[in-house]
């Protein structure tokens, strides 16, 4: 095809787990940590302005597997597992406005490795890794004031290729919640009121990350750090140009209406800073 990745300016410091929002000019990553084996949580925050980072303000709380959505300027994010040591798995959700992060009404259940879609006043988030937890196969939407619960999907989901521009416009693809993640072919879309199966991923994949629509999207990357794309043309899953680093639960822009060409990943496991 005539897509291509290219590189652009290494993040501040390497992140794993971390999250992302916004767009290829106007990104935003926040959350995350140091990489694995006894690391440091973080709580910072940078935006991209597609030349550069710069830090922004800082999250309420260090936290890992974070789900996100929205824009640099209106971006809303939070669950995953809080530290210090030995952690815990939280509901904690916050909106950004550019500068600051603001403290909202936790979600319904805690989360880790929830999908995300839409706005900071308009979103949807659905599943996670947390064990026995409806949210496996759950959503729940954010309508600026408070969450209530939306469509179950038709399989579970966590830690994977999520996204969209609106709650309508959902998808998710790959891992299934499981005792540890699996790899599976799976993919969802969501129109505001059920989720429906759509065609399969052609390789089963599992931390892989995702940017686009439920008629355009990707699903990119994942363990164990392979380079792998695939392009979702509203009909099929297409084979697309690879990623020029191989990555897993690393970080990607999630609102990119109404296609797929303005999109970003940076960090991931193990260690890895570049974008």
């Amino acid at each position: 095809t005539a897509a291509a990745w290219s590189s652009g300016t290494a993040l501040p410091g390497v992140r794993w787990n971390t999250s992302g929002a916004g767009t290829q000019t106007a990104g935003l990553i926040f959350g995350g940590a140091t990489g694995p084996g006894g690391p440091t949580f973080l709580n910072t925050t940078f935006e991209y302005d597609g030349a550069s980072w710069t830090a922004g303000g800082n999250t309420p709380i260090t936290s890992i597997n974070q789900f996100s959505a929205g824009i640099q300027t209106a971006a809303i994010g939070g669950g995953g597992l809080h530290r210090p040591s030995p952690g815990s798995n939280v509901a904690t959700s916050y909106t950004y406005d550019g500068s600051s992060w603001t403290t909202i009404t936790d979600t319904p259940e805690a989360t880790k490795g929830a999908g995300g879609a839409g706005t900071s006043t308009a979103c949807l988030i659905y599943g996670s890794d947390v064990p026995s937890s409806t949210m496996n196969q759950d959503s729940y939407y954010w309508n600026g004031s408070s969450w209530a619960e939306e469509g179950a999907m038709n399989t579970s989901f966590q830690n994977g290729a999520s996204g969209g521009p609106t709650e309508n416009t959902a998808f998710k693809a790959g891992t299934a919640a499981a005792t540890s993640p699996e790899s599976t072919k799976n993919f969802e879309t969501y129109n505001g009121t059920a989720w429906t199966a759509g065609p399969s991923l052609n390789t089963a994949v599992n931390q892989n990350r995702g940017f686009g629509s439920s008629t355009n999207c990707l699903s990119i990357g994942g363990y164990n750090k392979i380079t792998g794309t695939e392009h979702f043309n509203g009909t099929a899953w297409q084979t697309s140009p690879s990623l020029g680093t191989g990555r897993k639960q690393f970080a990607s822009s999630n609102f990119t209406a109404p296609g797929i060409s303005s999109g970003w990943v940076g960090g991931g496991a193990d260690g890895d800073s570049s974008v």
